[in-house]
């Protein structure tokens, strides 16, 4: 075995050098390595031992893969910072804060010492929950609690807290218990499966293979046995020691299906799993980063517990912990299991290391988990580079952590559920017995009772000249507060409704340009904001429209629509306008499409074209999730949104910047009970915001941040910033898990179901890029029958062309769609959540469309 510095191997990795230590690490690796062996594939070992890193400091800079299960202070291939997912408290941080997506679905609490643990079991607890030590791992350190266990945990002579702990300053997690459970053979039961974290250029991606194990708890699962860890635990460490009641590990494939009326079916909750594995994992990439020059590629080995909960109304994935990285051995030495350990980490040889996936995707090992990040530009590589250290970047991304985390203690934060249980308590419909699901809310959202209680306050005291002008003044001040609009730099107004608006503006604006001026409208809008500039532009002789086609760019365009130059909203998205382009007419968001326009990045290069142009925005769909008066909104020249989608009452509001010739003032008597229940949707907005604002006993308390900013000095818009920006962070939090799934099922599962977005795939299904607006058809079964069957099960969707039917044409023709049928088919079928609709809710959505027949057909 050389050992030797050798030259860096060739672009094509001929020639791979490795190291190997650790027991386990050797006995799986190298099999596998001289399996791969061939005359043109080559694979030397430059480890001075097998068991144990090399005496040199350093290692050549042209190994290619370094395997250990122990952190190594020289180069490794892995990810730096990548052993904080090894700790149940760094799992339960990233899926609790609300500065990230999501995560685990099972409620947390997190105690940063045993002290406060004692404190909060003092007082006692209601339900059955597991106490974990945070930094535990394999057998012991998880303890049943229940309100027959507490006091054991209270009491200094029985407490198992002092026999055992890994740190001499631990740190503690409770978790709901997970119910009802998976069982096997009336044992409670767990599912292993393994991720891997891959550096994709300057990416992080996130993997997920289909091969994983079943854990099985030694006894069977029966509630009320507190203390017996044998039924409760389904560690494969814990249970071994039992040889006559171990199960040991059994094989599965996740994605396999069985007509076996006992075998349960994976296939039918694995885009459930892949989900829930890509929101608890990407919040980790912000704390790892790759090394901008390395030597080898860089990954990190995740086997990750997950119990399946599954009733006739629901299906949840928990997830319980991650081993970073997990052990190579198996429990029993059995075949299947030896097999499965072994595909798994030959895949990451062959797919990630080597880099030569098969060319089926159906015979890889590891899929990804979001839209693969384009390939890098080749680079030359250099000889004698010096080796890479990785000390930097993770002491970088460990600074960061330190910091979320230090935030986190001070913060109150909420899961998604906590978040959507204290929503649905604040809206008078969740209260009713048997309410529909209702995913609707693009026609019009349900209503807090702040804004019910404005409004009838405002009816049942009426004196036009005093009480109604104050309300519609300081609605004014409430919406510019509610959407981020500076009052010094935007004037409100408000109509009966948004088209209204749209009217009088395209009236007022177009008739003051000329011939040789310049109309660009986006086939994207609502007939609302698309019809009125065509009708006016019509009228003035040598004016010219621009029909600009953002459903793709493709040669394939209706009535001489003209494509965008560029359909990624990560890079530059320009219209095709000139100089003389005078008005600039799109959506923030489709309300068909719903996918985001890029305005921070957009809208400096439109202006960098046409400097006098005016921008004139249909926030409509966008503001009931996003805070736009941070996102692009507040670039626009003319803003424009529905209060009744937005949570509030009917009202059309427009925020114009008051350097604009024109300056909406619709005449006429307000709606002041409308107006005065934008006061109430305010205070529901700070309400929710302070949900996860940092705990300071000087912050005012909702009600008297709306006090004073209804008052005569007012507040600048800056001051509840934060307060709105938590607000939109916590209905993002909650939105994104239940979108997910729907996306999922309809990318990987429904083969018969068509995703409408003017955009390519990888972006119409980034979260990121999205609001939780999805629209589809299946190619066998009408709309409007799809639509029926739902409602008849009690699920409110919406079927048609929603008034955009040039959106919905161009789309049409550039996908080679029949646009006739299509329409005659009852059109899209619309779904469209807000941040009270719950996973549960979405998977009854599902389950009522797969029950429709030929759905999966």
């Amino acid at each position: 075995m050389s050992t030797a510095p050798l030259p860096t191997p060739p672009n094509n990795n001929n020639t791979v050098y490795y190291h190997i230590h650790g027991q386990s690490a050797v006995d799986r690796l190298l099999p596998i390595l001289n399996n791969l062996t061939t005359p043109s594939q080559k694979f030397i070992d430059l480890s001075s031992s097998l068991l144990s890193p090399p005496k040199s400091p350093s290692e050549p800079a042209s190994t290619h893969l370094i395997w250990s299960n122990s952190r190594r202070k020289d180069a490794t291939n892995h990810l730096p910072n990548s052993s904080i997912l090894d700790s149940k408290w760094t799992l339960a941080l990233l899926s609790q804060t609300t500065l990230l997506l999501g995560g685990q679905t099972v409620d947390t609490n997190m105690f940063s010492s045993k002290n406060e643990l004692l404190e909060y079991l003092s007082e006692g607890v209601e339900g059955l929950y597991v106490l974990k030590d945070a930094a535990s791992n394999g057998a012991g350190g998880v303890w049943v609690l229940s309100p027959q266990t507490v006091s054991k945990f209270l009491s200094p002579t029985q407490t198992p807290l002092t026999n055992f702990s890994p740190t001499s300053t631990p740190k503690y997690v409770i978790q709901k218990y997970s119910l009802p459970p998976m069982l096997t053979l009336n044992r409670k039961t767990h599912v292993r499966l393994y991720a891997l974290l891959a550096c994709i250029g300057t990416n992080v991606v996130p993997y997920i293979s289909r091969n994983a194990f079943l854990h099985l708890s030694n006894k069977e699962f029966t509630e009320g046995e507190e203390e017996d860890d044998e039924v409760h635990i389904s560690n494969c460490c814990a249970n071994s020691g039992n040889g006559e009641r171990f199960a040991g590990e059994v094989c599965v494939d996740l994605e396999a299906r069985s007509n076996d009326p006992n075998d349960y079916n994976f296939y039918k909750t694995y885009g459930l799993i892949r989900q829930t594995i890509r929101t608890t994992l990407l919040p980790f990439t912000t704390f790892t980063q790759p090394s901008s020059t390395p030597p080898h590629p860089q990954f990190s080995y995740l086997g990750i517990d997950i119990i399946i909960c599954r009733t006739q109304l629901e299906t949840r994935i928990d997830v319980l912990e991650i081993n970073a990285p997990p052990s190579l051995d198996t429990a029993t030495g059995l075949q299947a299991a030896e097999t499965t350990h072994t595909t798994n980490v030959s895949g990451i040889i062959e797919e990630i290391v080597l880099n030569r996936p098969p060319d089926s995707p159906n015979d890889r090992v590891w899929h990804s988990l979001i839209p693969l990040p384009p390939p890098p530009p080749p680079t030359q590589e250099k000889e004698n580079n010096p080796p890479t250290t990785l000390s930097r970047s993770e002491s970088i991304m460990r600074m960061k952590y330190n910091l979320l985390e230090r935030r986190f203690l001070k913060t109150p934060s909420k899961s998604p559920q906590q978040i959507q249980s204290w929503c649905r308590t604040q809206f008078p419909y969740f209260l009713e017995q048997g309410h529909l699901k209702f995913f609707e809310n693009a026609g019009g959202a349900q209503v807090p009772s702040h804004v019910v209680s404005a409004v009838t306050a405002s009816l049942s005291s009426r004196w036009r000249d005093n009480v109604g002008s104050t309300q519609k003044s300081q609605a004014k001040i409430a919406a510019s507060h509610l959407l981020g609009f500076s009052g010094e730099e935007f004037e409100v107004d408000f109509s009966f409704n948004s088209t209204l608006i749209f009217r009088d503006l395209a009236r007022n604006l177009v008739g003051k340009l000329k011939a040789g001026d310049e109309v660009c409208v986006c086939s994207s809008n609502h007939n609302a904001n698309l019809e009125p500039w065509i009708e006016e532009a019509t009228k003035i002789h040598g004016l010219k429209i621009i029909k600009w086609d953002l459903t793709h760019n493709t040669p394939h365009h209706p009535n001489g629509w003209q494509p965008t130059p560029n359909t990624s909203p990560t890079s530059t998205l320009l219209p095709p306008i000139t100089s003389n382009t005078k008005l600039l007419i799109l959506p923030h968001s489709s309300n068909v499409f719903g996918v985001l326009a890029p305005l921070q990045t957009l809208l400096p290069q439109v202006r960098s074209i046409s400097p006098t142009i005016k921008v004139v925005t249909d926030g409509v769909a966008a503001a009931p999730h996003r805070y736009v008066g941070s996102c692009g909104g507040d670039m626009c020249d003319y803003y424009v949104v529905s209060c009744h989608k937005l949570f509030g009452p009917h009202l059309g509001v427009c925020f114009s910047k008051k350097s604009n010739e024109y300056l909406p003032n619709t005449s006429g008597t307000s709606n002041f009970e409308a107006s005065n229940g934008l006061t109430g949707l305010l205070k529901y907005f700070l309400e929710l915001g302070a949900l996860t604002l940092p705990r300071n006993p000087k912050t005012p308390t909702p009600s008297q941040l709306l006090t004073s900013i209804l008052s005569p000095s007012g507040l600048p818009v800056s001051q509840t910033k934060p307060h709105l920006l938590s607000a939109y962070t916590s209905i993002e939090l909650a939105e994104s898990q239940p979108s997910s799934y729907l996306l999922d099922l309809l990318r990987f599962k429904w083969s018969s179901t068509t995703l409408i977005s003017h955009y390519d795939d990888d972006i119409s299904f980034s979260h990121r890029h999205r609001i939780p607006l999805i629209t589809f058809y299946h190619s066998k079964i009408p709309s409007d029958v799809i639509v029926n069957h739902c409602i008849k099960n009690n699920v409110v969707v919406r079927n048609g062309m929603f008034l955009s039917d040039t959106a919905l044409e161009c789309w049409c023709v550039n996908r080679g769609v029949d646009f006739k049928g299509f329409k005659n088919n009852g059109g899209a079928v619309r779904v469209s959540l807000a941040h009270y609709n719950t996973s549960e809710e979405l998977q009854g959505l599902c389950e009522v469309l797969e029950s429709i027949e030929g759905w999966c057909d």
